[in-house]
């Protein structure tokens, strides 16, 4: 689950989870600068940034902080889906194999055509961004290969919708 679109009680699981020696004060000041980081999605000047993500059907199903955070954290996509400038697809399980298996990855275009953009791909000690030309193109392959192979915002909703109420 992206970090742009978590609740307080998911962020908060996933950030223990991978960081069991910080402190419940270390802790909440990171879940705080996540959370910060979300105002991006619901600024209006300048207009925020249309963010298309592509999740994997097991982020639906693996019961990250509980069950009630889970629910709260489906139900809460769903509202994200509701912006205009966030569109969710699902990946689901019987897409079988695909290139992104690798691992994720988050690619940022930006509207100057000079501007190439740049992918970030996350691994256990940090991240690490990716500005080449030729690198940016094998994400794109990617990017269109999973979207190709999810199923549409609608029926993703509808996924994700038969989850939260599980």
């Amino acid at each position: 689950m992206p970090g742009l679109l978590q609740t307080p009680d998911y962020a908060r699981a996933v950030i223990r989870a991978g960081n069991p020696q910080d402190t419940g004060e270390e802790i909440e000041r990171r879940v705080e600068v996540r959370l910060e980081r979300q105002e991006v999605l619901t600024r209006t000047d300048p207009p925020p940034p249309r963010v298309n993500v592509i999740l994997n059907e097991g982020v639906l199903v693996r019961r990250v902080g509980g069950p009630e955070a889970m629910r709260a954290q489906l139900t809460h996509l769903l509202e994200e889906r509701d912006r205009a400038n966030i569109v969710t697809q699902i990946l689901p399980f019987s897409a079988g194999e695909h290139p992104a298996m690798v691992g994720p990855f988050t690619m940022l275009t930006f509207l100057d055509p000079a501007d190439p953009g740049v992918v970030n791909v996350e691994n256990i000690t940090g991240s690490h961004a990716l500005e080449q030309p030729e690198e940016i193109q094998a994400y794109e392959e990617v990017w269109n290969v999973i979207q190709a192979k999810a199923i549409s915002p609608d029926d993703s909703r509808a996924v994700i919708r038969t989850y939260a109420l599980r």
